[in-house]
Order: structure tokens, then sequence, then C-alpha cells
């Protein structure tokens, strides 16, 4: 959730309109306010296979990442962002900074960050500008479905998962200001509308 204004003091409780007369500083900012750029890192797929004897899935469809990346920058503009592609920054200090940030991918989404993400975050922190970081990772577990056996009465149960996770961050202060994560427990193919949707719940908080 992101903060709306800050407290000022000695100001009555009349309403924000009033509010905001006696107290000048008072400002209602939204994040894109505060920070209207954002580089929206490239988003990660893994699968991890569960069984020794399976195999990954061929369907033959799209791959997953161009629906993610459109899905991320789709949600992120309606919030009145502007994107910035991580592939085509013209400054090769800042390319350089966002280079360093993509192989912590997992934890950016995650919200996670150790003393070399930290580390990461400095660096393009210390760049000039104003800049949000947007990190976004699907994690596919491929295992054995869920099963009954009629004649012992034994249950098995669904290994198989998906999981999306994102999380907005603001590299000077190292704070994240928006996270989620949406878990499934089967795995889509790229064109299941189950997935689609999945994608949308992901996004549903962002802003709010």
């Amino acid at each position: 959730m992101f903060d709306i204004m800050p407290r000022c003091p000695r100001a009555p409780i009349i309403s924000v309109i009033a509010a905001l007369a006696l107290c000048p500083t008072m400002t209602a900012q939204s994040p894109t306010e505060a920070a209207q750029t954002v580089i929206v890192l490239s988003p990660g797929v893994s699968t991890e296979l569960l069984t020794a004897n399976s195999k990954p899935r061929k369907t033959g469809e799209a791959p997953f990442e161009p629906i993610l990346a459109e899905a991320a920058q789709r949600h992120l503009k309606a919030q009145g962002f502007t994107l910035q592609d991580p592939n085509s920054l013209p400054d090769p200090a800042l390319a350089g900074a966002v280079a360093q940030l993509q192989p912590f991918l997992s934890r950016l989404a995650r919200g996670a960050f150790s003393d070399e993400v930290q580390q990461a975050l400095a660096g393009l922190a210390a760049l000039p500008g104003d800049r949000l970081v947007f990190a976004q990772v699907m994690k596919v577990k491929e295992g054995p479905g869920g099963s009954w056996n009629s004649m012992t009465g034994q249950i098995t149960t669904q290994m198989s998962s998906t999981v999306l996770q994102a999380a907005l961050i603001n590299p000077r202060t190292g704070r994240v200001l928006w996270k989620n994560e949406e878990l499934e427990r089967k795995v889509f193919r790229s064109s299941d509308p189950h997935f689609a949707r999945l994608l949308e719940n992901l996004y549903a908080s962002l802003g709010k």
C-alpha cells in the first residue's frame, strides 16, 4: 500500500481541503508523482521438476515471458508511470547499474533484500534521476497430480504449482512500495484463460 500524505502538526481536523490550506507543506502525493519513471526488469520464468522421471512439458505455445512483460507494462501505465526498457537505456552507466539487478530478479520480486541486493540497488540510486524498479517472476513446479486409490483409500495431493511474484521498489530508500504473490496448484499453458485471470489477480492491488 502506498503512502498518501504526511501528517500536519496542529492542523485542525476539519476537512482535507481546509487542512491543505492551513498547512501548505501537506501534499496528496501518489507514487506516480513522487517518481514517475519505472525501469521494468525483464521477467524471469523458472521450472523445477519434482520427480526424477519428470520432463518439462512441450506445449508448442507462446513463451510466458512476453505475456508477463505485457501485463506489467499495461498495469504500470494505467497507474500513470513512464516506463523504461532495460534493454534500450541510452546511458551506459545506467545500463550497467540495471544489469547488476537482473541476477537478483527473484529476490527483488519477493521484496527480500540481502546485502548484495541492497548494494546493487544503491548502485542505481547513486545515479542522477529518480527511478523505481519493477521485478516479476514466475516459478513453476512440475510433479505428479493428485490421486485416490479406491482399494486402499490412499490420497495423494497435487504437487504441481505455479507462483507469480512481483514488486515495485524505490532504490533510493530501499523500500518496497508494492508487492504481491499469486499461487495456483496447477501448471498452465500460456493460452489458458485461467492463467490470464491469475495474472490479472496479481495486479489487482497495485496502486491501492
